[in-house]
């Protein structure tokens, strides 16, 4: 009777332990299944964000962008605003000259910088390159003039579009090297690019250097 007795506690003992172990599992297997619909559910924006992120290309490639974008900005070259000449000046003396008899056949092309003109071009003879000088010394407000005239036949319409085409390149180039050029007047002739305004030594050998490479361009100079 004594060891009857002792047994029978211990078998009713592990027959509760079993069923209660199950209920424990049944109970944490159905919280995780509920935290996991729970995260799928109420928190999408946290899962998009684990897909967007390191092992995805799409962001990847997001980032490297930015970064160039970044990088790119950054490596800007400061530019130094200067003033901005309105160009009345060189009208004036262009239209001056043309009106004279002698010159109004002529092809001249006339920039200024306060004061400052050039005049490049072809004329009919030597008389007539000592005829420019006289009257533009005597047009109002010149106080120097810079003379790149050849007594030589007019350039043929196809080279005055091709220099015209040159003179635009020129302004972009000179944008796109992130100089001051807003107030930079240049002037194309058969091939031979003028500037006029002032440019800071430091910029003038680069300056050179990237616009002698535009096609067709022969010689920079800098008035």
């Amino acid at each position: 009777m004594h060891l009857i007795i002792s047994n029978k506690p211990r078998y009713i003992i592990h027959s509760l332990t079993i069923p209660l172990l199950l209920l424990v599992l049944m109970v944490t297997s159905g919280c995780s299944r509920r935290q996991e619909r729970k995260l799928d559910i109420q928190d999408p924006d946290t899962v998009f964000h684990q897909v967007n992120t390191h092992n995805n290309p799409m962001f990847q490639n997001a980032l490297i962008m930015n970064d160039d974008q970044a990088t790119t900005h950054q490596e800007l070259p400061h530019t130094r605003s200067e003033k901005k000449d309105n160009q009345k000046l060189a009208h004036k003396v262009l239209s001056t000259l043309l009106s004279n008899e002698n010159l109004s056949k002529s092809h001249i092309q006339v920039a200024s910088y306060y004061g400052k003109v050039l005049v490049v071009g072809e004329v009919q003879s030597v008389k007539n390159i000592i005829l420019c000088k006289d009257i533009i010394h005597e047009v109002p407000n010149v106080n120097d003039a810079v003379f790149f005239l050849q007594p030589i036949p007019n350039n043929p319409p196809s080279q005055q579009v091709a220099d015209s085409k040159v003179t635009t390149t020129v302004r972009h180039t000179l944008q796109k090297l992130g100089v001051s050029f807003s107030h930079i007047q240049p002037i194309t002739n058969r091939g031979t690019i003028y500037l006029v305004g002032p440019i800071d030594k430091k910029d003038k050998s680069r300056i050179r250097s990237t616009l002698s490479q535009i096609p067709n361009v022969s010689d920079v100079h800098f008035i």
